[in-house]
């Protein structure tokens, strides 16, 4: 409690630090695809694909096709449909584009700062904890499917379908710095809590 309460005067930069690492995020990769290329994917990117996707009126397979090579963010949202994430994947888009609102809402709104500095930063642990969950089930998912139906191309990576989808698919730097802002909100509301007693 004494630590706390000795960073109470550095207290007035921590929303800021927060807000400064969370906005970056959204430039940030949080998924690197390996497949015909190495690509990055941000929020951003991700939140253009499932425009792009869902407004993609023409069905055909050549179509998608050329535009999957264009576009890894359509292979990416298209591993997150078929290997059954999609609820992760929602629920990790609404929590981390809440949290910047909050972190936002926390620096301009000052009689109600230590609250919404708290939902900020449980909102954006969640989003970089549903992220690291998301993947990894994509990853069971696409492993178990693979090992069903016998293995990929001709069994050759039969067994291995683990590795071949941890090649495929890792995680990118973003969730990284997530966590660390939601930190710093939440620490600004136990500095506020803890100086008033």
């Amino acid at each position: 409690m004494t630590n706390i309460v000795s960073l109470r005067p550095y207290q007035f930069i921590l929303l800021p630090i927060a807000l400064g690492l969370l906005l970056p995020t959204l430039l940030m990769p949080w998924v690197i695809i390996n497949f015909r290329g190495v690509n990055g994917l941000t929020p951003l990117d991700l939140m253009r694909g499932s425009y792009g996707r869902n407004n993609n009126d023409s069905g055909s397979k050549e179509g998608f096709a050329t535009a999957s090579r264009e576009h890894p963010e359509l292979v990416f949202l298209d591993l997150v449909s078929s290997y059954k994430v999609e609820g992760a994947y929602a629920f990790w888009i609404s929590t981390y584009l809440a949290s910047i609102v909050a972190m936002i809402l926390s620096l301009v709104f000052q009689r109600l700062r230590t609250r919404i500095a708290v939902i900020a930063g449980i909102l954006a642990i969640a989003a970089a904890i549903t992220w690291f969950y998301s993947i990894e089930e994509l990853k069971i998912n696409f492993a178990e499917q693979a090992a069903m139906t016998g293995g990929l191309i001709g069994e050759e990576f039969k067994g291995n379908e683990r590795t071949l989808i941890d090649t495929i698919v890792r995680i990118g730097f973003g969730p990284y710095v997530v966590m660390p802002a939601g930190a710093l909100a939440i620490l600004f509301n136990s500095i506020q809590h803890y100086s008033k007693k």
